[in-house]
């Protein structure tokens, strides 16, 4: 199903970033396959190694705000409300190009996960381009994201919607493997479901049918390797869809809480996903991928879960 099975220990990531264009499916078809997203970036590291700091909380400051202003201040702040800005989708019903889908409302943060919050709530900052804690956060494995939405839950006073167990390495990162399940009536913070992604990404209810999440021409909206001087960008640094949501064409691509499969061909109602697969799926585009490649609305990648590359990120939501 994962469309391309390599040694992933054999330095293969400029091999798939010069077939990309081949491996992307952006065109709805009944059988759709997964893409191969670009992987580790060559030569273009910015900073060393991981960085790993006591953890700080962020009392009430926008998202991406650290709550430690200067590298000499103090490492440690008053814990209070800990929350991403987040945006209301009013839910509807959308066509996902084979069937009907009826999802409930929903809140999504209004940008990729940056640096600085999942500093702050896991007191570890794995992405390469770590120059700027606004940056979104990258090289985190799928289990990262869903254990980060645990805590995150946990410091903002909600409940877990991941049970994870079996975790490998039993404390630390990246978490590359672990038995994890969910409970949707939870109200903490999750992944976003791909059909919940792609509802978003193309403005819900708002949706002006534009190609990429916000508008048609990709420069507005995305960061890709025709703008991005490869690297990610800030978060919130280009326009907004209509939603008022950054980011979700390029930048980085974004875990999504589903195993990847083909679409059902019947109409649906809030779904989650194959219960099993090899690979998560993944969606939004990067930036490193040229000419738009991947940042669609309608394109659709995956890639295993325990694979952190530094153009994976993630956002979060959560019922309102």
């Amino acid at each position: 199903m994962m469309g391309i099975v390599m040694d992933r220990l054999t330095g293969f990531a400029v091999f798939l970033l010069t077939l990309l264009p081949l491996l992307t499916n952006c065109d709805g078809a009944t059988q759709p396959k997964p893409i191969a997203q670009e992987l580790k970036a060559p030569v273009v590291a910015i900073a060393s190694s991981p960085e790993k700091v006591t953890p700080v909380v962020i009392v009430n400051s926008p998202v991406g705000k650290s709550a430690v202003d200067s590298p000499a201040g103090a490492k440690v702040a008053t814990v209070g409300r800990v929350a991403p800005e987040t945006v209301l989708v009013p839910g509807g019903t959308f066509n996902n190009g084979v069937s009907n889908i009826t999802l409930t409302s929903f809140r999504m943060s209004t940008t990729e996960i940056p640096q600085g919050l999942y500093r702050s709530v896991t007191g570890y900052n794995p992405s390469t381009f770590n120059d700027f804690d606004n940056k979104p956060v990258e090289n985190v494995t799928w289990y990262d994201a869903a254990e980060f939405c645990n805590k995150l839950s946990v410091l903002a006073g909600r409940e877990k919607v991941y049970s994870i167990t079996d975790r490998t390495p039993e404390t630390g990162y990246p978490i590359t493997s672990a038995t994890v399940s969910f409970d949707m009536t939870k109200n903490g913070y999750r992944l976003p479901t791909e059909a919940e992604w792609q509802f978003a990404a193309a403005g819900g209810n708002l949706s002006a049918g534009y190609r990429y999440a916000g508008s048609n021409t990709v420069s507005e909206v995305a960061w890709t390797s025709e703008n991005s001087s490869n690297q990610p960008h800030e978060v919130a640094s280009l326009s907004p869809n209509e939603l008022g949501l950054y980011d979700l064409s390029g930048n980085v691509w974004e875990w999504c809480q589903d195993w990847y499969d083909d679409y059902p061909t019947t109409d649906q109602t809030d779904p989650v996903g194959a219960d099993s697969g090899s690979g998560r799926a993944l969606r939004g585009g990067g930036w490193a991928g040229g000419c738009g490649v991947g940042a669609e609305v309608k394109c659709r990648g995956s890639y295993f879960p325990d694979y952190d590359g530094n153009n994976f990120g993630f956002r979060v939501v959560l019922r309102p």
